[in-house]
């Protein structure tokens, strides 16, 4: 807190300057007392959400760390599983698909005569109503 400020009297002013010094140094002191609370008030608030903060992110560390044991642990399940599984299927000999498939027959390069294009025209029976 501020002390009081240091108080001379105004030479040659009478008694009416001094009063008015006077309460211009009181009003100094409430407007530093009250500055410096303000300033008490703001910093504990500042440290108790440094505080509040400080431990939701210890909070959220053990959570992430929990998790991130929880996934190792599934993991490790699920390798000993796929292990487990490729021991305990039977050999399957190896079959060579080479010899049963052959290549796909080719379509001819040209129509042949005769196509529906030809037998489709207008003046084939199919093409005009009866």
């Amino acid at each position: 807190m501020v002390g009081p400020r240091a108080r001379t009297p105004l030479a040659g002013r009478g008694r009416a300057g001094c009063a008015v010094e006077a309460r211009a140094a009181e009003e100094a002191d409430q407007l530093l007392t009250q500055a410096a609370q303000q300033a008490n008030a703001i910093e504990e608030r500042s440290r108790q959400e440094f505080a509040w903060r400080r431990r939701q992110m210890r909070h959220e560390q053990d959570l992430l760390t929990r998790r991130k044991q929880a996934m190792l642990s599934q993991l490790t399940s699920l390798s000993a599983l796929a292990v487990e599984t490729a021991e305990s299927l039977p050999e399957v000999p190896e079959l060579d698909l080479d010899d049963h498939f052959t290549e796909p027959e080719q379509p001819p390069a040209s129509e042949p005569e005769g196509s529906a294009a030809d037998q489709l025209s207008p003046s084939s029976p199919a093409y005009t109503s009866a």
